[in-house]
C-alpha cells in the first residue's frame, strides 16, 4: 500500500502551542505525539497535550485562527468531516426556509435549552456562533428583534449571517448568545468569550456546549476518544478549564451540566453490548451558561 501523504497543509500557517491556551500553564504532559487528523488523506500527526495546572487537553501545532477560518471557508478535509462535506456538495448553499416547523411554528431542535428565551416576553437582540445547519438560527430569526450569525463555513445566502465575527455591523450589542460546539474548533477559545463580552448588554446570557474530557469515556480512552479529531477539534476542557475560561472573561456562571444525560435504559442491562453504549455515551459533553453583570 502506497504511504497517505500530507497534503494541503500550509506550515507556516501552524503554530507551536506548548503552554496551555486557557490558564498559560507551563507544565503539561504529552498524552499522545502521534494522533492523526481527520483527514483520511493525510499522515499529518499532532500531539495531545493536558495542562498539569487545569487539566485542559488541546493539539500541539494548531493553525492560527486566519487560516483555519479559510480551512473552514474551503470546506478543507482538515476541519470538516466528509459527511458534512458530501452535504454542501448536494445542497449548495443552505436554504433556512426548508425547515418543516412543529406544531409551535418553529423547525424541532435537539436540546432547547436556549430556545428558554423565545419565551421571555421581553425583545432581544440573538447572536448565535457557527450557524451549523442553521436550524437553531431559523428559530430565533423569527422572533428576535435583531438576529445576526456567524459561520465561516460561508454555507448560507443569508445577509445576517457573516462569515467571521469582525464583519458585525459596528456598535451592536446582544441580549442572548449561542455557542454551540465552537469553543474547541477555535485557536483561542478565551480570547472568543472576551469578544462575546464585548458585544453584550448587561444581563446578556451565553450558551456554550463543548467536549467534556472528564467524561469517562475520555479518561479511557485519551487520544482515541471520539472527540480527538484534529484539526476539526483542537481543545477539550474539563470542569477547572472551563471555569477559567468563564471568569477570565468575565462571564457569571448561572448553569452547568452534561449532555447528553444518561439515557439508560434499564430493560437493556442483559443486552450487554446496548448497555455499554448507554453508559459511554453519557456525559461526554459540558452544558454551561453565564450571564453578563457590568462591573
Amino acid at each position: 500500500m502506497a504511504a497517505r501523504e500530507t497534503l494541503n497543509i500550509d506550515w507556516s500557517c501552524l503554530k507551536r502551542q506548548t503552554q496551555c491556551p486557557i490558564c498559560s500553564g507551563q507544565r503539561n504532559t504529552i498524552l499522545s505525539d502521534s494522533v492523526l487528523t481527520i483527514h483520511e488523506g493525510s499522515d499529518l500527526k499532532v500531539e495531545l497535550r493536558e495542562c498539569q495546572n487545569c487539566q485542559h487537553w488541546w493539539h500541539n501545532p494548531m493553525p492560527v485562527q486566519q487560516y483555519l477560518s479559510s480551512l473552514y471557508t474551503g470546506h478543507s478535509k482538515f476541519v470538516l468531516g466528509v459527511e458534512v462535506i458530501e452535504m454542501i456538495k448536494k445542497v449548495g448553499k443552505i436554504d433556512l426556509s426548508q425547515y418543516q416547523t412543529n406544531a409551535s411554528g418553529l423547525p424541532p431542535m435537539d436540546d432547547p435549552r436556549p430556545c428558554r428565551e423565545l419565551d421571555s416576553g421581553k425583545e432581544f437582540n440573538y447572536l448565535e456562533i457557527g450557524c451549523g445547519d442553521g436550524k437553531l438560527f431559523s428559530r430565533f430569526r423569527e422572533r428576535a428583534k435583531v438576529c445576526y450569525g456567524v459561520e465561516p463555513g460561508n454555507w448560507f445566502d443569508e445577509p445576517t449571517i457573516v462569515t467571521d465575527i469582525t464583519k458585525l455591523p459596528s456598535g451592536l450589542k446582544f441580549d442572548v448568545i449561542v455557542l454551540h460546539d465552537i469553543l474547541e474548533h477555535l485557536e483561542d477559545p478565551l480570547g472568543m468569550m472576551q469578544r462575546c463580552k464585548n458585544l453584550s448588554n448587561q444581563g446578556a446570557r451565553i450558551y456554550c456546549s463543548f467536549p467534556n474530557k472528564d467524561s469517562w469515556v475520555a479518561k479511557v480512552r485519551k487520544e482515541k476518544w471520539d472527540m480527538v479529531r484534529p484539526f476539526g477539534h483542537l481543545h477539550y476542557f474539563s470542569k477547572k478549564s472551563s471555569a477559567i475560561l468563564f471568569d477570565t472573561s468575565k462571564w457569571k456562571i448561572t448553569e452547568r451540566y452534561t449532555h447528553p444525560g444518561p439515557k439508560i435504559d434499564w430493560r437493556n442491562i442483559l443486552k450487554v453490548k446496548r448497555f455499554f453504549e448507554d453508559i459511554v455515551c453519557a456525559h461526554h459533553q459540558w452544558y454551561w451558561i453565564g450571564i453578563f453583570e457590568c462591573e
